[in-house]
């Protein structure tokens, strides 16, 4: 199953599927949500530019939504990626990606705000790439790969 947004059906998260049996409630867990502010008419985060650099960083929403009947530790797993391949400067990156732990409870959402940042005092107008954001761990326990939730907003530093 794919849920999209309705306002920018390019945001989308995939859920793994469920065996269920006739008048089965499904136990549906956690499903990872962008909750930042609207993309523009190119699909795409506007991050302002003089945050990214400094020093700082700019906090991009997520939202964990639990709607299982008991409370939960959620491992969330980011990073971000820079189009035409220089990140020099630029964190989380591949291979120094960060983690958050979200504690949310039963029948809930929990939003949290994960920092993204560009080279300090640098000029980063019209940098575009791609904010990822995984669902890797309930609990402490690892999600297998088909199981863990993805969700990518491509940006731009205005």
């Amino acid at each position: 199953m794919i849920a999209k947004a309705r306002r920018n059906p390019d945001i989308q998260t995939t859920q793994p599927g469920l065996l269920l049996e006739i008048g089965q409630t499904p136990d549906v867990g956690a499903i990872l949500l962008y909750a930042g502010p609207p993309l523009n008419a190119n699909n795409r985060l506007e991050l302002s530019a003089a945050l990214l650099t400094s020093g700082f960083g700019a906090p991009v929403a997520f939202a964990v939504n639990n709607s299982t009947g008991v409370e939960h530790n959620y491992t969330l797993h980011y990073f971000l990626t820079v189009d035409g391949g220089n990140d020099t400067g630029w964190s989380p990156i591949t291979g120094s990606e960060q983690e958050r732990i979200v504690l949310v409870s039963s029948q809930s959402t929990e939003t949290t705000l994960l920092n993204f940042s560009g080279p300090v005092g640098e000029n980063v107008e019209g940098t575009q790439g791609t904010l990822h954001v995984s669902l890797i761990r309930i609990d402490g326990a690892d999600l297998p790969p088909a199981d863990q939730e993805t969700v990518n907003v491509d940006f731009i530093a205005i």
